[in-house]
């Protein structure tokens, strides 16, 4: 009976393992594609949660929670200070699981994206603006910051916050650079 609990347990710390080490890669990879697709990105950071990794994956073909963050994203002339992508239920086609080495991502169910633009940032691409303090109205001379949404899935709620143009919003679906990211990304090495 003994030996049959010890097996188990290291059967089950053998498995708990191999999950662990595959989230890590996938984290891994979503990255490394992330970045390697953004034309001028500083970082990119992915975490995956979704447990069990492996067994979710194989059964539903759902990651439960994807976080992105991209950090000195240049885009439409506009250095992004940050980018944060939240997503959650993300469903993949489980081709993957049988020999397909790209991810094509099939649905999302929620999709939370935020980007900063610092002050100094606002500054450059306004000739001098300089930020009001407090919550305000944001000014029409900050259509070039909004214009660099693009990274946003849909249309933000923009503020003023901390010394920073933020925009954010929420959808049904992923940032075109997220999809074609890990549209692209290869699995198996």
């Amino acid at each position: 009976m003994l030996r049959r609990l010890v097996l188990l347990a290291l059967v089950a710390a053998v498995l708990l393992v191999a999950d662990l080490v595959a989230e890590q890669r996938a984290e891994q990879t979503v990255a490394a594609a992330v970045e390697s697709r953004v034309e001028r990105v500083g970082s990119v950071d992915a975490a995956i949660m979704s447990f069990p990794f492996l067994g979710r994956l194989g059964a539903t073909g759902e990651v439960s929670q994807l976080r992105l963050h991209l950090r000195e994203v240049a885009e439409q002339g506009v250095e992004v200070e940050v980018l944060t992508v939240d997503a959650r239920g993300i469903r993949l086609s489980r081709a993957v699981l049988l020999g397909e080495s790209r991810v094509r991502i099939t649905d999302v169910d929620t999709v939370t994206a935020t980007l900063r633009v610092a002050d100094d940032e606002v500054r450059r691409v306004t000739g001098g603006m300089v930020l009001p303090d407090g919550p305000v109205t944001v000014p029409a001379a900050l259509a070039p910051i909004v214009a660099a949404t693009e990274l946003l899935p849909c249309e933000p709620q923009v503020r003023i916050a901390a010394g920073a143009v933020v925009a954010s919003c929420a959808a049904d679906r992923l940032p075109r650079i997220v999809v074609d990211a890990i549209g692209s990304a290869e699995l198996r090495g």
